[in-house]
Protein backbone atom coordinates (compact mmCIF):
# COMPACT_ATOMS: atom_id res chain seq x y z
CA UNK A 1 0.00 0.00 0.00
CA UNK A 2 0.94 3.40 -0.62
CA UNK A 3 1.63 5.94 2.15
CA UNK A 4 -1.11 8.28 0.57
CA UNK A 5 -3.68 5.11 0.80
CA UNK A 6 -2.83 4.94 4.50
CA UNK A 7 -3.74 8.56 5.42
CA UNK A 8 -6.62 8.98 3.19
CA UNK A 9 -8.08 5.97 5.48
CA UNK A 10 -6.61 7.33 9.04
CA UNK A 11 -8.41 10.62 7.87
CA UNK A 12 -12.22 9.33 7.79
CA UNK A 13 -12.28 8.17 4.54
CA UNK A 14 -15.42 5.33 5.29
CA UNK A 15 -15.15 2.50 2.75
CA UNK A 16 -18.27 0.34 2.15
CA UNK A 17 -18.37 -2.74 0.80
CA UNK A 18 -20.48 -3.25 -2.40
CA UNK A 19 -19.96 -6.18 -4.48
CA UNK A 20 -20.63 -4.47 -7.64
CA UNK A 21 -19.79 -4.85 -11.65
CA UNK A 22 -18.16 -2.41 -13.48
CA UNK A 23 -16.23 -1.85 -16.68
CA UNK A 24 -12.60 -0.49 -16.44
CA UNK A 25 -11.09 0.67 -18.80
CA UNK A 26 -7.61 0.71 -18.49
CA UNK A 27 -4.27 1.46 -20.87
CA UNK A 28 -4.15 -2.46 -20.74
CA UNK A 29 -7.63 -2.78 -22.81
CA UNK A 30 -11.33 -2.95 -21.22
CA UNK A 31 -12.02 -5.60 -18.32
CA UNK A 32 -15.12 -6.25 -15.90
CA UNK A 33 -14.14 -5.95 -12.43
CA UNK A 34 -16.21 -6.53 -8.84
CA UNK A 35 -15.85 -3.60 -6.70
CA UNK A 36 -15.67 -4.92 -3.28
CA UNK A 37 -15.68 -1.84 -1.34
CA UNK A 38 -15.76 1.89 -1.91
CA UNK A 39 -15.39 5.43 -0.43
CA UNK A 40 -15.24 8.95 -1.68
CA UNK A 41 -11.76 8.87 -2.71
CA UNK A 42 -11.46 5.67 -3.91
CA UNK A 43 -12.37 1.58 -4.31
CA UNK A 44 -11.23 -1.99 -4.15
CA UNK A 45 -11.45 -4.04 -7.34
CA UNK A 46 -11.06 -7.58 -8.26
CA UNK A 47 -9.61 -8.30 -11.33
CA UNK A 48 -9.04 -11.60 -13.35
CA UNK A 49 -6.70 -9.40 -15.38
CA UNK A 50 -3.64 -7.49 -14.67
CA UNK A 51 -2.84 -3.71 -13.77
CA UNK A 52 0.08 -1.25 -12.93
CA UNK A 53 0.74 0.98 -10.60
CA UNK A 54 -0.12 4.54 -11.46
CA UNK A 55 -1.88 3.57 -14.51
CA UNK A 56 -4.77 6.16 -15.35
CA UNK A 57 -7.70 4.21 -15.34
CA UNK A 58 -11.66 4.91 -15.64
CA UNK A 59 -14.44 2.91 -13.72
CA UNK A 60 -17.66 2.52 -15.18
CA UNK A 61 -21.02 1.79 -13.96
CA UNK A 62 -23.63 3.11 -16.26
CA UNK A 63 -24.27 5.97 -16.03
CA UNK A 64 -21.59 6.63 -14.08
CA UNK A 65 -17.65 7.04 -15.09
CA UNK A 66 -15.14 7.77 -12.53
CA UNK A 67 -11.69 8.38 -13.71
CA UNK A 68 -8.68 7.71 -10.99
CA UNK A 69 -5.38 5.72 -10.64
CA UNK A 70 -4.04 2.36 -9.46
CA UNK A 71 -2.09 3.00 -6.01
CA UNK A 72 -2.01 -0.51 -5.40
CA UNK A 73 -1.94 -4.21 -6.76
CA UNK A 74 -1.77 -7.10 -5.15
CA UNK A 75 -2.80 -11.12 -6.66
CA UNK A 76 -6.19 -10.09 -8.54
CA UNK A 77 -7.18 -7.12 -6.20
CA UNK A 78 -5.58 -3.28 -6.82
CA UNK A 79 -6.82 -0.21 -5.17
CA UNK A 80 -7.45 2.76 -7.31
CA UNK A 81 -7.50 6.20 -5.74
CA UNK A 82 -10.23 8.77 -7.56
CA UNK A 83 -9.15 12.26 -8.92
CA UNK A 84 -12.46 13.65 -7.99
CA UNK A 85 -14.02 12.78 -4.63
CA UNK A 86 -17.83 10.68 -5.51
CA UNK A 87 -20.36 13.09 -4.32
CA UNK A 88 -23.10 11.89 -2.07
CA UNK A 89 -25.55 10.34 -5.43
CA UNK A 90 -22.11 9.05 -7.08
CA UNK A 91 -21.58 6.87 -3.45
CA UNK A 92 -24.83 5.91 -2.72
CA UNK A 93 -25.17 4.85 -6.59
CA UNK A 94 -22.13 1.96 -5.96
CA UNK A 95 -24.22 0.72 -2.28
CA UNK A 96 -27.32 -0.30 -3.65
CA UNK A 97 -27.97 -3.99 -3.72
CA UNK A 98 -24.99 -5.91 -4.50
CA UNK A 99 -24.83 -7.90 -8.06
CA UNK A 100 -24.75 -11.28 -8.10
CA UNK A 101 -21.05 -13.00 -9.22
Amino acid sequence: MMVAEIDRRAAGDKRTRVLKNALLLAPGGKQVVRVKDVSCNGARIETKGSLQLDWDVILERDPLFVAGRVVWTRDNHAGLWFYRPLAQGEAAFFRQAADKP
